[in-house]
């Protein structure tokens, strides 16, 4: 940060590099390459904020210039690069930068003042000056009544709800803070919380002979993925719950995935905490803006933990190289099916997914291969459910012309990844209800998304109305990505917590029943709730599945291969006020050759 420096050097990845991380993940040196690129990134994003904010009418507000706190970062690099290293590094020095210079350049506002988003580089000077051990007096923002230094901990200050400001003195390792009246001292371990400091929460898991820090952050205002947030501090039984949970999940994946596990503490260092995640439902999420963090809603179980954990080790591994190489020159928009989302997704989507959940099938095939009883046929049924549905995925995107030859060459190597276990088997007891969950998900995105050509949908319903053969011979459709009705999955959810528990728990009659292969009441259950409910999609997607086996033939395939036609014309046949039986329509239409 400081005088002329050596020559300008790249940063680069070979093709073996590339190939590694496919196959099989990476390895630690590779970790480091991204650490080091990712710290160059911010360094950018911290220039160009400088340069920008100069530009900008009333960008400091009641806070001192910029260039105040880039002279503390400068003296905290020259007494001790590792304390600024440590302050650049983390995740939401990256993610504040990359906010904030959006903003400059006109994008949207966020819920703090300019000058308080700005200022934030005060409270990361703060931070580094405190590490160094130098001493400093700045001036910092405080939000919702806490004066957050990152990487240490928040001054309870107290006041009202909105953005204030405050004043820190640092030395010899320590920081006073003052405002609103009242004054703070962190204490000589930022880790402890006493008199109106909170410090952040770290858990150190060792398993296996692996060891990995993870830093509960729910105080950092650049936390989020989407927009900046308020503090949101954690109470006492949910950070315990957090440390159980985390201790197991940790001592599964170093035993399902111990290569994933040894590279893991060099890419993901912190986790923000989000509200508990439903029965059915994991809430997760990663940004490339925020390098080595994932926001993540407290699971159920510490096996579902360790599954999200390598998930998003994988999408965060995988942001870094592509800050680096260039996979695909897609356009962004919507048009893949994701057997992993409910709604159409880009190129870029579908790669990082793909990766991703690659990442989760080796975890979980590498936990049946370790485990007995319950926990051995739960990732069994995860992976079942998973292999097959990331390889049809890869096999969506890997001929795609938006692809680059590198983005061409690292699905190759993923797909090597997910072949080595084409041959292993599954139990047919399990394989069974995991392809049930994943022909559910495919069937309710059709009906959702899927939406074949209105005209010649009404001109079917012409013809059925009329008692002749239809006028259309062929059906086009596009997709719509805000999509239609219902995304729920109540025959997969039950499957997964039969996978989990042992049992199927009590759930709506239709669903109930095809999850506990009880086929001919479910096909009449679905029927009778398409009457009631004829647009929902999770209904037609179990009535498909039901036919399937109720009423093999024609009928049933065409529900299960476009269960979208089916429905539009059975929507488009209502509309004019008669009820036709959905069975019916889908014979229909096979005995017409559609």
């Amino acid at each position: 940060m400081t005088g002329a420096g050596p020559a300008l050097e790249y940063h680069d990845l070979s093709w073996v590099d590339i190939d590694a991380m496919a196959v099989n993940g990476g390895d630690r040196r590779i970790a480091r390459q991204f650490g080091e690129s990712e710290r160059s990134r911010v360094l950018l994003l911290l220039r160009a904020i400088l340069r920008q904010a100069g530009e900008a009418r009333d960008a400091t507000g009641p806070l001192p210039p910029l260039g105040d706190a880039w002279d503390t970062l400068a003296r905290a690099q020259q007494a001790a690069p590792a304390a600024l290293d440590a302050v650049l590094d983390h995740p939401f020095t990256g993610a504040w930068a990359a906010h904030t210079i959006r903003r400059l350049r006109g994008g949207r506002p966020g819920p703090f003042p300019l000058w308080a988003q700005l200022g934030h580089l005060h409270a990361l000077a703060a931070a580094a000056a405190v590490r160094a051990g130098i001493g400093a007096r700045l001036r910092c923002p405080v939000t919702a009544g806490r004066a957050v230094l990152p990487t240490l901990g928040a001054a309870e200050l107290g006041g009202d709800d909105g953005t204030a400001w405050c004043d820190v003195e640092v030395e010899a390792g320590q920081a006073g803070i003052s405002g609103d009246g009242r004054r703070v001292l962190m204490p000589a371990d930022p880790a402890r919380r006493a008199g109106g400091w909170r410090g952040l929460r770290r858990f150190h898991l060792r398993s296996e002979g692996l060891e990995l820090t993870l830093c509960l952050d729910d105080l950092d205002p650049y936390r989020g993925l989407a927009e900046p947030l308020p503090p949101e501090p954690l109470g006492e039984d949910d950070e315990r719950a957090w440390g159980a949970l985390l201790g197991s999940a940790w001592d599964l994946v170093c035993r399902a995935v111990p290569g994933i596990a040894a590279v893991m503490p060099y890419g993901l260092t912190t986790i923000v905490p989000r509200p508990p995640a439903g029965a059915f439902r994991e809430v997760n999420a990663s940004s490339a803006d925020a390098f080595r963090s994932a926001a993540i809603g407290r699971p159920r179980d510490a096996a579902t933990l360790g599954s999200i954990l390598v998930h998003e080790f994988q999408h965060i591994e995988l942001g870094a190289l592509l800050h680096l190489v260039r996979m695909h020159d897609d356009a962004g928009t919507p048009r893949f099916y994701a057997p992993w989302r409910d709604d159409p997704r880009p190129l870029g989507g579908m790669l990082q997914g793909v990766y991703a959940f690659a990442g989760v099938a080796s975890y979980w095939h590498g936990l049946a291969e370790r485990s007995d009883g319950r926990l051995r046929r739960r990732a069994e049924f995860e992976f079942a459910r998973w292999h097959p549905a990331v390889l049809g995925a890869l096999r969506e995107i890997r001929t795609d012309t938006a692809l680059t030859g590198t983005g061409t060459r690292f699905l190759d190597g993923v797909e090597r990844r997910l072949r080595q276990w084409d041959g292993d088997r599954i139990p047919p007891e399990t394989a069974a209800p995991a392809e049930l969950a994943r022909l559910e998900h495919h069937l309710v995105w059709r009906v959702r998304h899927v939406r074949p050509d209105p005209a010649a949908v009404d001109s079917l319903a012409r013809s059925w109305l009329k008692g002749v053969p239809p006028e259309t011979a062929e059906i086009t459709a596009g997709l719509s990505p805000d999509g239609g009705g219902t995304a729920a999955r109540e025959v997969g959810d039950l499957l997964r917590l039969r996978a989990m528990d042992g049992e199927i728990p009590a759930a709506p009659q239709a669903g109930h029943a095809l999850a506990a292969g009880d086929h001919q009441r479910a096909f009449a259950a679905y029927a009778a709730e398409l009457v009631d409910s004829p647009s929902r999609a999770s209904a037609w997607a179990g009535f498909a599945l039901a036919a399937r086996a109720a009423r093999p033939g024609g009928a049933a395939e065409l529900l299960c291969s476009r269960p979208e036609l089916v429905h539009a014309l059975h929507a488009a046949i209502r509309a004019t006020g008669a009820a036709p039986d959905p069975w019916e329509v889908a014979a229909w239409l096979v005995r017409t050759g559609l």
